[in-house]
């Protein structure tokens, strides 16, 4: 079996722009200000892996009254109203 991938394969626009801001948020990131996203910030383990070692942490809404402090990613899928109105009641800055 012979798999080609084609030369311009890879993420689409909103998940590489995605990852470019958890970057540049990760780096003003710090353990008392952390950098939180809203599920998985893509469907790929290794770069999930990957910006986690960078200090990313993967919650979810439940999680949501337990941040303390630091921001939250909302992933290139988007949140519903409900999410940004229950952040807002909770003091939770978004990214």
């Amino acid at each position: 079996m012979n798999v080609s991938v084609d030369k311009s394969a890879g993420f689409c626009w909103g998940v590489i722009r995605t990852i470019d801001i958890a970057e540049s948020e990760l780096a003003t990131a710090s353990p008392a200000e952390p950098l939180y996203v809203l599920g998985e910030i893509i469907h790929n383990p290794m770069e999930i892996e990957r910006l986690r070692m960078k200090g990313l942490n993967t919650i979810s809404r439940d999680d949501l009254p337990g941040v303390k402090s630091g921001k939250v990613l909302i992933r290139a899928h988007g949140e519903p109203p409900a999410t940004f109105a229950r952040a807002k009641e909770l003091g939770i800055t978004l990214v």
